[in-house]
C-alpha cells in the first residue's frame, strides 16, 4: 500500500494542471475528509460524502487515479453545494485550520482583511513601543490617517501609512527614536 500524504494544511481543491500524481489525490482526500469533519453537514450528505471518500480511497488503493479522480470530484462538489464557506484569500504560514464565516465568494469579514490584520498589529506594535517607554504619540495621527484612508476605501495610501508607522515603531528598538516623522 502506498504512504500516504499527511499534509499540515490539507487541500480540498482538486489537483490542476499536468499530469495527475498519487500523492497529489491523497492531498485532496485529505482535504475533502478535513472538510467533511468540519461538522454542520446533514446527514443523508454526510453519508453520501463518506462513501464517496472510500470509492476514492479503494480507487487509489488499485491504482485507478481517474476513478479516484472522479470520486473526489463528486464528493467536493456536494459539499460545494451546501455554500456556507468563504473563500481564504492568502494562506499564511503554518496555517493549521481554519474555519470560515459568511457565504461562499463574498468578501472577507474586516477582520480576515488582510490590510485591516496588518493595521491592527501595526497599532498592537504602537502600544508596545509605548508600554516599553519610547515616545511614539508623534506616530499617532498617521495611524488615525491610515484609519480614515481604509474606511474611505483608500487602501493605497492606507497601506503606505501604515508601513511608514511600521517602520519608524521597528526602528525605536534600534535607535531608540523614529528615523523620521511620518
Amino acid at each position: 500500500m502506498p504512504t500516504r500524504r499527511n499534509p499540515s494544511a490539507p487541500s480540498d481543491e482538486p489537483p490542476s494542471g499536468g499530469p495527475l500524481t498519487e500523492d497529489a489525490l491523497h492531498g485532496y482526500l485529505s482535504g475533502v475528509r478535513h472538510r467533511l469533519a468540519a461538522g454542520g453537514i446533514p446527514e443523508p450528505i454526510r453519508a453520501s460524502v463518506a462513501e464517496r471518500l472510500a470509492t476514492a480511497e479503494k480507487a487509489l488503493e488499485r491504482g485507478a487515479l481517474p476513478d479516484a479522480e472522479r470520486a473526489l470530484l463528486d464528493a467536493d462538489a456536494q459539499l460545494d453545494r451546501l455554500g456556507e464557506e468563504t473563500e481564504l484569500t492568502e494562506f499564511p504560514r503554518g496555517l493549521v485550520g481554519y474555519v470560515p464565516r459568511g457565504a461562499r465568494g463574498s468578501p472577507p469579514p474586516r477582520e480576515e482583511e488582510p490590510l485591516a490584520n496588518r493595521m491592527l498589529i501595526v497599532e498592537r506594535l504602537w502600544e508596545v513601543r509605548r508600554s516599553d517607554g519610547y515616545d511614539v504619540q508623534p506616530l499617532l495621527p498617521a495611524l488615525h490617517e491610515a484609519e480614515a484612508a481604509y474606511r474611505a476605501g483608500d487602501r493605497g495610501r492606507a497601506r503606505r501609512l501604515v508601513d511608514q508607522v511600521h517602520t519608524a515603531l521597528e526602528a525605536l528598538e534600534q535607535t531608540g527614536s523614529p528615523p523620521r516623522e511620518v
